[in-house]
């Protein structure tokens, strides 16, 4: 069974996904090299090629829907392939983007955007006091 990079978050942290009896041997080889590595609460292999079959699945949902050209800039991962994310933050940066709202519970995709370039403003939004305050930050209280 292989270990598979799956999540590039930012700079210095990175997910992987791998088979449960190659946890035990990749955390000591990680600890060995001087870094890190904290299981996760996941319920699958996300992102790695152990999700091939539900590529599959996708790919013929897909098939039968008709999707036309986006309207804004779209950003995207795939299914069996590493999610980007430090790499996505910097190219919506470079394109332009200052502000980043994360929508749902908790902040942890701020934090990562905060690790990546702390020049940028994040806001995390999982409340209606949340959304007033943002209103009245980003938008001058519209």
């Amino acid at each position: 069974p292989e270990t598979y990079p799956v999540n590039y978050n930012c700079p210095g942290q990175v997910s992987v996904a791998c088979a449960k009896e190659q946890l035990a041997p990749f955390s000591a080889a990680v600890k060995a090299a001087g870094g890190r590595a904290l299981p996760l609460k996941v319920a699958g292999g996300f992102h790695s090629p152990f999700m091939a079959s539900a590529a599959q699945g996708f790919a013929q949902v897909l098939a039968d829907c008709q999707v036309g050209q986006p309207k804004l800039p779209l950003y995207s991962n795939k299914i069996v392939s590493p999610v980007r994310w430090e790499t996505i933050v910097r190219n919506m940066i470079a394109a332009g983007a200052d502000t980043f709202i994360e929508l749902g519970p908790g902040k942890t995709l701020c934090g990562l955007i905060a690790k990546t370039d702390q020049t940028v403003k994040t806001y995390a939004l999982s409340t209606q006091a949340d959304l007033e305050q943002i209103v009245k930050e980003v938008l001058g209280g519209c």
